[in-house]
């Protein structure tokens, strides 16, 4: 894992901390459209992240090619890393419905010039988002996220520690 790599998916997810702690009321367009952006960066960083921690030079590699000497224990704490880029990414697909309907919700459809003599129609009405609910499922992917890049840290500070073989 290149550490450039953790870095930006980490400023991504503060990015998206900071988008859903802003206020809502009365900008409800806005902070949801801010929150899908700041989404879409976290989405773009981890298949990033995915791609340098799962290739050839990463660190799912040992998977691959264990050698004689590796931990087992090790092996299967990389294993569930592996995993959880496949389950962090559908975390991050699941919040993407609840915003689409909350941009919905606050669309702004402007009046076709032909339709100024017409009566009005009835306004298409959508479902009030649970803005709550989005928050609360952001801050839960975002958890999901640290304590990822956390363990991957601590995984790769164990490694270096083992390999240089402190002690010796």
């Amino acid at each position: 894992m290149g550490r450039t790599k953790s870095d930006q998916l980490l400023r991504r997810v503060d990015t998206l901390q900071a988008s859903l702690e802003r206020a809502a009321p009365g900008q409800e367009r806005d902070w949801t459209d801010c929150v899908r952006k700041a989404l879409s960066g976290v989405e773009t960083a981890l298949e990033e992240h995915r791609l340098t921690t799962e290739g050839p030079d990463g660190l799912c590699s040992e998977l691959r090619e264990p050698s004689v000497g590796t931990d087992p224990g090790r092996v299967r704490v990389i294993h569930g890393l592996c995993q959880e880029h496949a389950q962090l990414s559908a975390l991050a697909k699941s919040m993407h419905d609840p915003i689409e309907s909350a941009l919905l919700a606050f669309q702004k459809e402007p009046i076709p010039p032909d339709r100024l003599i017409i009566p009005p129609m009835p306004p298409v009405t959508h479902t009030i988002p649970d803005f709550g609910e989005i928050r609360r499922q952001g801050e839960q992917f975002i958890a999901s996220l640290r304590k990822h890049c956390e363990a991957e840290a601590k995984l790769l500070l164990e490694t270096v520690n083992t390999d240089v073989g402190v002690g010796d």
